[in-house]
């Protein structure tokens, strides 16, 4: 049951990260939302299985 509870809470942190780093008006806060949305993206490519995707995603979100 916790399963898709937790998909689902990254699922719309990733929608939320993702409208709040297009609408930020400092450069500040969207690239540091833009940080977070990469690395709960890796979260999610390592929830799905996808362990190359997901060390990938963080390594160029990081960078």
């Amino acid at each position: 049951m916790t399963d898709w509870l937790l998909d689902a809470v990254c699922g719309l942190l990733l929608l939320g990260l993702a409208g709040g780093a297009l609408h930020v008006r400092q450069l500040y806060a969207g690239v540091l939302l833009f940080i977070a949305f990469g690395l709960v993206l890796a979260l999610v490519w390592a929830r799905l299985g996808a362990a190359d995707l997901a060390l990938a995603e963080a390594a160029i979100g990081a960078g």
